[in-house]
């Protein structure tokens, strides 16, 4: 079967066949993921060899919310940390509505809806927002893989105290705030408290 000839859903496998495990490379509020240029830079390449685009067609407001969350303090010489800081922000939940489209035959797309989520006073949340919601897509769409880091470079994976992840979870004031916990958290310290997860979500949902 020629590559023109094939329709969305088989490009769209051609995709998730071909794109890599992506390490984690980035660092930010006390976990590690990986960030949006890496993420864009595996999969774009592969959409495009393939003849698919993925269009943004509408991006819907959903709420926004002051929150406040805990900052860890800064790392001192001696490997101690200073005293954590409290900050305060406004966080906005928007509803992103993708295309992936055949370009060979544009009428053959698949329609895909995903959250996103940003942190902000101005402008750039709703574009932080944008970038959460296009990198989590790419990646749980096509089920892209953690890579490990190299040997050499295990010494500086970012670890989260039990206790840390456990308060975190439990105050966890909504569910994009447990949502976005959930997504940067390690896959060993997720499983380890999947139980707690569920039931903080549990808690959530229930009507007020």
């Amino acid at each position: 079967m020629s590559a023109t000839s094939k329709n969305i859903h088989q490009r769209l496998l051609e995709v998730k066949k071909r794109v890599s495990a992506i390490e984690k490379d980035t660092t930010g509020f006390g976990f590690k993921y990986q960030s949006p240029a890496t993420v864009l830079n595996a999969v774009n390449p592969v959409l495009n060899d393939n003849g698919v685009m993925c269009e943004l067609v509408k991006a819907e407001f959903v709420s926004h919310e002051r929150i406040t969350y805990s900052v860890k303090g800064k790392k001192k010489p001696d490997g101690s940390f200073g005293p954590d800081t409290d900050k305060t922000e406004t966080q906005w939940l928007l509803n992103y509505h993708y295309e992936f489209v055949n370009v060979d035959d544009p009428s053959d797309r698949v329609h895909v809806e995903w959250p996103g989520v940003g942190l902000g006073d101005n402008s750039q949340a709703i574009g932080g927002a944008s970038t959460y919601a296009q990198r989590y897509l790419f990646l749980y769409f096509f089920q892209i893989p953690e890579r490990p880091p190299p040997e050499n470079l295990m010494s500086d994976k970012m670890t989260v105290d039990n206790d840390e992840l456990k308060n975190k979870i439990l105050n966890a004031n909504n569910m994009a705030e447990l949502t976005l916990l959930w997504d940067n958290t390690d896959p060993t310290e997720r499983e380890n408290f999947k139980t707690l997860f569920g039931a903080r979500r549990h808690n959530l949902e229930k009507p007020k």
